[in-house]
């Protein structure tokens, strides 16, 4: 089970937000991502969203031990906003705004089966469907541990509905038409003991790209 299994048969209820707001998007938003920043990605990017307006309808958080915050937005189709930067609360310092869209997720039928697919998180390179990714983060060839950390999800607008996922994850890239389609390859242990890995794709974004 993975990120996005969560947001099934959810109620739709309209709070007070009491989590972060970052570029004022925040839980229950509607997010407009401008129609000619996708069509400039090309009709070969693997990256591709069911509509230009994206509902958030969960929203993670992931505090690094450098004061740097990750803000996720999710959306029930399969969508990913993520934000990094600001302190957890506020959006100043915001660093990167990057869109993905899950292309697979995996549930590997045995330990061997997962460790498999952890190895290859770790190499210089993917190949997804025959296509060659370039490993982004980290300098050097051959295997490199990936980024880990802990992010708390929550379902509501107050906040009291969440759950935790502890993840691991490399960033690849390649470039298509000119422009750059990344890779994110992420192995996700929920808190209850469920494994899989999500293969995400996406393209960094503009803040001018994003509109509420």
């Amino acid at each position: 089970m993975g990120l996005f299994d969560f947001f099934k048969n959810k109620k739709d209820e309209m709070k007070e937000p009491v989590l972060p707001v970052i570029h004022d998007i925040s839980f229950g938003r509607t997010v407009v991502i401008d129609p000619l920043a996708i069509s400039l990605l090309g009709a070969d990017h693997r990256m591709k969203l069911s509509t230009p307006s994206l509902t958030i309808t969960g929203q993670g958080t992931v505090p690094f031990e450098d004061g740097v915050w990750l803000h996720r937005f999710y959306t029930d189709n399969h969508e990913l906003l993520q934000i990094m930067g600001g302190d957890g609360k506020h959006d100043f310092g915001v660093q990167q705004i990057s869109l993905f869209s899950v292309y697979d997720s995996i549930e590997p039928a045995n330990e061997a089966a997962l460790e498999a697919e952890i190895a290859k998180l770790k190499a210089d390179t993917y190949t997804l469907d025959g296509v060659e990714y370039k490993r982004v983060w980290f300098d050097g060839d051959g295997p490199t541990e990936p980024v880990q950390f802990h992010e708390t999800v929550y379902l509501d607008e107050g906040g009291a509905e969440n759950y935790g996922i502890q993840q691991q994850c490399m960033l690849f890239g390649r470039e298509v038409d000119g422009q750059e389609e990344s890779l994110l390859v992420t192995h996700e242990k929920t808190d209850q003991g469920d494994e899989s890995v999500t293969l995400m794709v996406g393209a960094v974004l503009s803040p001018n790209d994003i509109s509420i």
